[in-house]
C-alpha cells in the first residue's frame, strides 16, 4: 500500500470511529444515568384492603371523647400497602412496565416513587410534591422529577403532563382537578 493510501484509509477509520465513539459513549452515558434497580422500601404484607381501612377507622375513634373530633389518619405503610393492592388489579400491558409504587415522607416533603422496566432499561421516577390545603382545595405541587439519577426534570414532565388528559383520567373515579402547570 503506498503512503496516500495509508494515509486515506486511516482518515477513513477516523472518520467512523470518532462518530460511532461519539454516539456509542453518548447512548452508555444516557443509559448508566436513567438506570436505576431500586425497590421499594416497605415489605408487602397480606393484609386487604378493607383489613387496612378497617384498622384504621377504629384508630380514629380512639381519641373521641378527649378531642370530640373523630381523625382518620393513614401511615405512610398503609398508603403503600393500598397502592400495592392496586396495582395487582392494574392492567397486564401497565404491569409490563411498571415494577412497584410508593410514597415516602420526608418532613414536608412527600416522594411519590414509580419504579419501572422497559426493554433493558430499569428505572426510578421519582416526583418529589408539597402538599397543601385550603377550605375549599387540596394542592399538590411538583417540586422536582427526577429519572435514574437525572435530576431537574420538573420542566420536562410538566411539559409531558400538559398532553395528557389529566382532567378526564381523574373525573373517571370521581376526582374534580383542574391544573395549574404555571405554577407546578
Amino acid at each position: 500500500m503506498d503512503k496516500k493510501g495509508g494515509i486515506r484509509l486511516k482518515k477513513l477509520l477516523i472518520g467512523i470511529l470518532v462518530p460511532v465513539t461519539i454516539v456509542v459513549g453518548g447512548a452508555a452515558t444516557l443509559y448508566f444515568l436513567v438506570s436505576d434497580f431500586g425497590n421499594p422500601t416497605y415489605q408487602k404484607t397480606s393484609l386487604s384492603l378493607e383489613d387496612i381501612t378497617n384498622r384504621n377507622l377504629a384508630k380514629s375513634f380512639l381519641n373521641t371523647k378527649d378531642t370530640g373530633k373523630i381523625t382518620y389518619e393513614m401511615t405512610q405503610d398503609d398508603f403503600n400497602q393500598i397502592l400495592s393492592l392496586s396495582m395487582e388489579s392494574m392492567d397486564d400491558k401497565a404491569k409490563d412496565y411498571l415494577r412497584a409504587m410508593e410514597v415516602r415522607i420526608d418532613k414536608d416533603t412527600y416522594h411519590i416513587l414509580v419504579y419501572a422496566k422497559g426493554g433493558i432499561i430499569s428505572s426510578t421516577i421519582d416526583v418529589s410534591c408539597s402538599f397543601s390545603s385550603d377550605e375549599e382545595n387540596y394542592y399538590l405541587n411538583i417540586q422536582n422529577v427526577k429519572v435514574g439519577h437525572l435530576s431537574g426534570l420538573a420542566s420536562i414532565a410538566m411539559a409531558a403532563l400538559r398532553q395528557a388528559n389529566l382532567d378526564g383520567l381523574f373525573s373517571s373515579i370521581g376526582v374534580r382537578m383542574k391544573e395549574d402547570f404555571d405554577n407546578k
